[in-house]
This record gives structure tokens, C-alpha cells and sequence, in this order.
């Protein structure tokens, strides 16, 4: 079921959800995802023809590994974003709603982020996943907020408030169980376009901006050479980032046991 709702009314929209009576075993938030166009193109340096990509837009508003969970594992998808025409939210609830399986529920919150209202959001949200008792490992919140061109002045205050405001709220003692549980977009980079990555590890980690430099360096390296990456990547300098991201186009889950397994398509599904 899709509800649709604001800042203003997300409160008495959280708590008709759960007064359904219906065990939630996954939340999932997506910040800033929404349909905008049908596709991306990316520009190198190497060529002069940009190269078409599909966008990952539904992706990242119900990502892959989510649709495929058993249908006895209730699902709830928080997706913010600001849609500023009624034709842009209803065209955006009929892409969701194509892809929820039976054991979803969607809030569409129609939001423009401010370091007030997305505190408040988050508050909520996660006084009620804590009170649920939800797994931390199966709980996150994602931040698709990236601009391929550059931002005019709202777009940069929403870019900057949102990582901010997460982790301020996640940050707070009463909250210290899901720390760890937001995640971000690398953005328009070609070859890690479909992945995100924990940010708690990306701050612990000095040398992050390299080692996700490398890891794009070293796909491109394997689609020139026509390879998937299966057992090729063995840097153990990028470990860590393998571990700590994930593919949302991917219906796949990797045992850690395998170490650092990786397709042009796959890094691995998070929220087992």
C-alpha cells in the first residue's frame, strides 16, 4: 500500500501505518530518488560521445535486494523528495507502485529538506523503528542527493543540510543502536552509479575518496578487458569499500565468507 503525505502530516502518517498492526522486519528510506528523466549521460575525457545510461531512479526509491525479500518479511520504504506538480507525484506513484510486492508499504512524502523539518522526520522515524525493536542491520536511511550540473542556491542548502541533519539525529544516545545505518550515493560516477556506501565506514576511513577512485578505476580497467570481476579484485586496500557497499539494482546476496566477489553489475545486497 502507498501513502502519501508531508512534513507536516508524516507524524500521523507514521502512526497509521504501524497502528495496521503489521510487523515490519525491514525500513528502508530513500532521500532525494525521485523520477526526474529517463536517462543519464555520462561524458569522458576519452571519447566525445557521452555514454547513455538508464536512470536508476526507481532503483533507488525500491531498490532490487528489497523486492525479492520472502513474502513473509514486511517491508516499509520511506522515499522524500519534492515533487512540485501533481503530474510529477502521481507519475512517481505509479512507478512505485508497479514494484511493490505484497509485503510492502511506500510513504511518499512530498518534502523539501531543511535541517528542521528532515530532524523532525528522522526523529520520528526512528523513535518508532526503535520502539518496533527493528534490527539495525536492517534498517537504512540513503541519501541520493547529488547533482550531475551545478546546483542553484536551494538545491546547495539541501545538499549540505541533509548529510548533516541524518547523522545529527543518529548521533543522539537514545538513537546509538542505528549509528551506523545511513548510507550514501557515489553519485554520477559511470562505473558505480547503481551503489551506495556506508557513511560510517567512509569517515573512518582516511584514504576513502582513493579507494573509491581506485575501485571505479579498476572496473573500468575490467570492462575495457571485457572481464567481469568475479575473484579479480583482491586490493586489500579496498576490502573495506567492497564491505561496505552495496548495488541497488542487484537481487543478489554475497556470504562475507567470499571475500571481495564483485560483477560490473553486482557488488552485494545489504539488509540480510
Amino acid at each position: 500500500m502507498l501513502f502519501d503525505t508531508n512534513s507536516n502530516s508524516f507524524s500521523a502518517t507514521l502512526a497509521a501505518v504501524f497502528a495496521q498492526q503489521k510487523k515490519y522486519h525491514y525500513v528502508y528510506v530513500s532521500i532525494g530518488s525521485k523520477y526526474n528523466q529517463p536517462d543519464v549521460y555520462f561524458y569522458s575525457a576519452k571519447s566525445s560521445l557521452a555514454k547513455r545510461v538508464d536512470t536508476n531512479a526507481l532503483e533507488q526509491m525500491v531498490p532490487i535486494f528489497l523486492r525479492i525479500k520472502p513474502t513473509d518479511r514486511n517491508i516499509l520504504v520511506v522515499v522524500i523528495d519534492t515533487f512540485n506538480a501533481d503530474n510529477d507525484i502521481q507519475m512517481n506513484r505509479r512507478l512505485i507502485q508497479s514494484v511493490l510486492t505484497e509485503n510492502m508499504d511506500c510513504i511518499l512524502v512530498n518534502m523539501f529538506c531543511t535541517n528542521d523539518n528532515l530532524h523532525e522526520l528522522c526523529s520520528k522515524l526512528l523513535a518508532t523503528v526503535l520502539v518496533e525493536n527493528i534490527h539495525e542491520s536492517n534498517c537504512m536511511i540513503c541519501n541520493y542527493v547529488k547533482y550531475l550540473n551545478m546546483p542553484n542556491e536551494l538545491e546547495k542548502v539541501a545538499e549540505a543540510a541533509i548529510p548533516a541533519t541524518v547523522q545529527s539525529v543518529l548521533s543522539r544516545p537514545d538513537f546509538n543502536k542505528y549509528k551506523d545505518c545511513y548510507y550514501e550515493w557515489y553519485g554520477y560516477r559511470s562505473n558505480l552509479y547503481n551503489c551506495i556506501y556506508n557513511v560510517s565506514y567512509a569517515k573512518g576511513n582516511l584514504y576513502f575518496h582513493k579507494r573509491a577512485h581506485d575501485l571505479e578505476m579498476k572496473l573500468e580497467q575490467l570492462v575495457n578487458l571485457h572481464r567481469r570481476p568475479i575473484q579479480v579484485i583482491h586490493d586489500k586496500n579496498i576490502a573495506g569499500l567492497l564491505t561496505n557497499s552495496y548495488d541497488i539494482t542487484s537481487p543478489f546476496d554475497v556470504d562475507s565468507d567470499t571475500g571481495f566477489s564483485l560483477s560490473l553489475h553486482q557488488i552485494h545486497s545489504p539488509l540480510l
